[in-house]
């Protein structure tokens, strides 16, 4: 089946109609088949069927954009002997239904603001990234053709179809106004952003009551569409932006308390022309504040997995570490913290069983303020997790120059 349907039903009658529409010689019978299967579906329906699909008009919509798409590419598709081979004919029909989802989104919600009907469409698998440099500083792969997009200094998060949650799992509460401006039924993997810097005011995004006024500067910056695994990455990306330009231009006609700014954004997708090109891209984010860049392959699928289809190019590398005690400092940090001792987590390769596992080494981290050399045992007691930045690992897969980066006190999620 090609299409996203739930019910085997609903999913029969429509591929009958696509076999049908790609094996006939004339396109005067469309209509008469479209006829009979609107009387299908409400023959299905009065044999108490209703709760097996969204109802006769939701079907009727879905054959009538398939009757529009036939018109426009029939004739010629027939002509040319499109459908010769199951490769094309697989191509074709990805169309359809991508085409078809987009059209039936246009109006997901509208008709429904203040009570929508969510549904949770997410299988619980987040795509993860692989690291584009190597530990020896060297590239993994030629970017060439990628696609390169800001790397977000916030709070992952996917949108259900029906609520918020990490990766995960754990939920995320958000203002009423917030939820109501989401797509019902599609699920979004993005980021709570808050701007560059600006991390430490992230912590908002973890109150089991959130404050409305806290969330009117936050952007959920979108970069994928789990609910459509069969469409390659150009295509999730022009779903996505109708997506966005469907929910800003619905917001912008109804009452959503005094938000002036649809805080669903698009994640902005450069192609990259080389690695020069892509090593400019970096560094101009990372002059301007930004943590770095996350590439994608051209043509890619979304994974429920870490993917070397996704990779993220970042100034340094960094690690999670648990303090477990203090090194008093000297000279112009006397009586003040000089380094905490920590046990980081390192991924490193096993070579003997070709794998990458998590290695526990001791370190000492330095790199702090003065603000947190002086609180430190507030701010950071025994069994805090932090994260450091650190240039490379030694040869013994220790970090070399790990700095003190942040508080990861989202670690829970």
């Amino acid at each position: 089946m090609y299409l996203n349907t739930k019910n085997t039903e609903e999913s029969t009658i429509i591929h009958n109609y696509i076999e049908y529409v790609t094996s006939r010689h004339s396109i005067d019978d469309y209509n008469i088949i479209l006829q009979q299967l609107e009387n299908e579906s409400k023959t299905l329906k009065k044999s108490n069927s209703k709760s097996a699909f969204d109802g006769l008009h939701h079907i009727k919509k879905k054959l009538q954009i398939l009757l529009e798409l036939s018109k426009i590419t029939y004739q010629e598709s027939y002509q040319s002997q499109y459908f010769n081979t199951d490769k094309y004919l697989d191509k074709y029909l990805q169309e359809i239904e991508y085409k078809i989802q987009s059209e039936l989104n246009k109006d997901c919600r509208t008709d429904n603001f203040n009570t929508p009907e969510l549904k949770n469409v997410f299988d619980g698998n987040v795509l993860l990234a692989c690291e584009y440099k190597k530990k020896n500083g060297t590239n993994t792969v030629d970017p060439t053709g990628w696609w390169a997009s800001e790397k977000f200094d916030g709070y992952r998060c996917i949108w259900t179809g029906e609520s918020f949650i990490s990766r995960n799992g754990t939920a995320f509460n958000v203002p009423e106004w917030f939820l109501k401006i989401m797509p019902p039924g599609i699920s979004l993997d993005g980021e709570f952003w808050m701007g560059r810097g600006n991390f430490t005011d992230c912590g908002i995004f973890r109150k089991k009551t959130p404050i409305d006024d806290e969330w009117i500067d936050v952007q959920y910056k979108v970069f994928d569409v789990p609910c459509s695994l069969n469409m390659p990455f150009e295509k999730r990306m022009s779903y996505l932006q109708d997506i966005i330009k469907q929910r800003t231009s619905y917001m912008n006609t109804k009452s959503v308390d005094s938000i002036k700014k649809c805080p669903l954004v698009y994640t902005e997708q450069i192609k990259v022309k080389s690695v020069k090109h892509l090593d400019k891209i970096f560094t101009d984010l990372v002059n301007k504040g930004g943590e770095g860049v996350m590439i994608r392959q051209s043509g890619s699928f979304y994974e429920g997995k870490r993917s070397k289809t996704l990779l993220k190019y970042k100034q340094f590398y960094d690690a999670e570490c648990v303090i477990t005690g203090y090194k008093p400092g000297t000279g112009k940090y006397e009586n003040m913290l000089g380094s905490f001792k920590c046990n980081a987590s390192i991924r490193i390769l096993d070579k003997k069983k070709n794998k990458y596992i998590i290695k526990k080494v001791p370190i000492t981290v330095g790199g702090m303020t003065d603000k947190i050399r002086k609180d430190y045992l507030t701010t950071h007691p025994i069994n805090t997790i932090i994260t450091i930045t650190y240039n490379e690992l030694s040869n013994d897969n220790y970090p070399r120059h790990p700095r003190y980066l942040r508080i990861r006190d989202d670690n829970y999620l």
